[in-house]
């Protein structure tokens, strides 16, 4: 599904809230496998039981060998070129 969508603002204010019956606080949209996105591998958009949408980069630490996350900001305040150009500099 989300390979064949485009990533516009639109589709990150049509993310639905995560249910409050869900297990997790957040669930996470893979930003950086839609269509013609243009951002890096690991870019990811976590949306929140409240709606609340923040982006993150998710990579593996060359140093420690460890998973590890860096947050990009948040929606609407981050909008999608300011995103694309804060993940390519990390």
């Amino acid at each position: 599904m989300q390979s064949k969508t485009r990533l516009t603002t639109t589709f990150l204010n049509n993310l639905k809230p995560n249910p409050r019956t869900a297990k997790s606080a957040d669930y996470e949209v893979n930003l950086s496998a839609m269509k013609d996105s243009g951002l890096p591998t690991g870019v990811r958009c976590l949306v929140g039981k409240s709606g609340g949408k923040r982006f993150l980069l998710r990579y593996t630490s060359p140093v420690a060998g460890k998973k590890a996350s860096i947050g990009l900001g948040k929606h609407p305040e981050t909008d999608l070129f300011t995103l694309c150009k804060t993940a390519k500099e990390y």
